[in-house]
C-alpha cells in the first residue's frame, strides 16, 4: 500500500464507491441461495406455499377473472360441457358457469375459514393461558367445559350450532369457530403450564411482576410460535367443515356459491351424466385442504429449531 496521502484518498474513495454496488447484489445472491435451498429442502411445502398464494389470488380477483355472473341461470345451456360454447368448466342445471361459481366458492371457503380459524384460535389459545397461569377454580372450570365440546365430534357439534342459531354465513363462522377452541386451548395450555415453571418465569414473579407483565413478556410470546402451526393447520378442517355443512343443507344459503352447495342437490343427481358438477367443486376442496395440511406441516418444520437444525 503507497504512503503517498492522496494515493490512500483516492483507495478510499474507490472502495466506498465500489461497496454500495456490491451490497445488494451480495444480498440478491445469499436471498436466491436461500431460497434454493429451502426449496431443495422442503419441495412440498413451497408447492404448498403456491398453491395456498393462487388461491387466495383466485378469491380476491373472483370478480375479474369469473367469466360470468356465478348466479345467472341460463336454461337453455343448462348441464352445458366443459369447453362448449363459452363455459370452460361446463354448467350446473341451471345454466350457471362452474367456473364462476367454483372462483366464488374459494371467497366464500377463504372468508369462513381465516375469520373462524383467527377467532377460534386466538380464544382457545387465551383460556389455556390464563387458565394455566392462575389455575385453581379458574382452571378446573374452563377445562370441564370445554371437555364437554370435545366429547361431540367436531362436525356434530357445528351441525348443532348451526341448527340452534340458523343458516347464514356469520353462524357457520361461529359454529366452525366454536370447533376449533378446545383444540387450541389444550396445545397452549400446555405449553404455559411448562412455562409458568420454567427459572425465569419464577425469578420475575420473586421480583414482583405482575401478572400482565408476566404473561406478556415471558409467557405468550412462547405460544406464538405452537399457535401459528395449529392455525396454519387447522385451516384444512375449516374449510372441510364449511363444505360439510353447505353440502348438508345447514350452511350457507342459496343462491350464493359455495364448493360444498356446489356437490349436493342436483350434483348428486347428474353425477353420472354430467360428471363435472362434482369432479371440479370436490378438485377444489381437495386441492385447497391438501395446499394448507402441507403448508402447516413446512411451518412446524421451520419454526421447529430441532427440525430446522438437522
Amino acid at each position: 500500500m503507497s504512503s503517498n496521502p492522496l494515493i490512500v484518498m483516492a483507495e478510499n474513495k474507490e472502495s466506498m464507491v465500489a461497496t454500495p454496488l456490491r451490497a445488494p447484489l451480495g444480498r440478491k445472491m445469499a436471498f436466491a441461495k436461500s431460497l434454493a435451498a429451502t426449496v431443495r429442502m422442503n419441495p412440498l411445502g413451497v408447492l404448498s406455499a403456491i398453491l395456498v398464494v393462487l388461491t387466495i389470488f383466485a378469491a380476491i380477483g373472483a370478480g375479474v377473472l369469473s367469466p360470468q355472473d356465478p348466479n345467472a341461470v341460463n336454461v337453455r345451456e343448462r348441464l352445458s360441457a366443459p369447453g362448449v360454447r363459452s363455459y370452460l368448466l361446463g354448467s350446473d342445471e341451471l345454466g350457471r358457469d362452474i367456473l364462476s361459481r367454483v372462483l366464488y366458492g374459494a371467497r366464500i371457503s377463504l372468508l369462513i375459514s381465516i375469520s373462524a380459524v383467527g377467532l377460534g384460535c386466538s380464544v382457545g389459545a387465551t383460556i389455556g393461558v390464563l387458565s394455566a397461569y392462575f389455575g385453581g377454580m379458574i382452571d378446573s372450570v374452563a377445562q370441564r367445559v370445554l371437555d364437554g365440546f370435545m366429547a361431540f365430534p367436531m362436525l356434530i357439534l357445528a351441525i348443532s350450532v348451526v341448527g340452534v342459531f340458523g343458516a347464514s354465513t356469520q353462524n357457520v363462522i361461529l359454529a366452525v369457530m366454536i370447533t376449533l377452541i378446545p383444540q387450541a386451548n389444550r396445545v397452549i395450555r400446555a405449553i404455559a403450564l411448562s412455562v409458568k415453571e420454567t427459572e425465569y418465569t419464577q425469578a420475575a414473579r420473586a421480583l414482583g411482576c405482575t401478572p400482565l407483565h408476566i404473561l406478556t413478556w415471558h409467557i405468550v410470546p412462547q405460544c406464538v410460535s405452537p399457535l401459528l402451526v395449529i392455525a396454519t393447520s387447522s385451516m384444512g378442517w375449516a374449510i372441510i367443515a364449511e363444505a360439510s355443512l353447505s353440502f348438508l343443507g345447514v350452511g350457507i344459503p342459496p343462491p350464493t356459491a359455495t364448493w360444498g352447495g356446489m356437490l349436493s342437490g342436483a350434483a348428486q343427481k347428474y353425477s353420472e351424466s354430467a360428471p363435472w358438477l362434482v369432479i371440479f367443486p370436490g378438485f377444489a376442496i381437495a386441492l385447497c385442504v391438501f395446499a394448507f395440511n402441507m403448508l402447516g406441516d413446512a411451518v412446524r418444520d421451520w419454526l421447529d429449531p430441532r427440525i430446522r437444525n438437522v
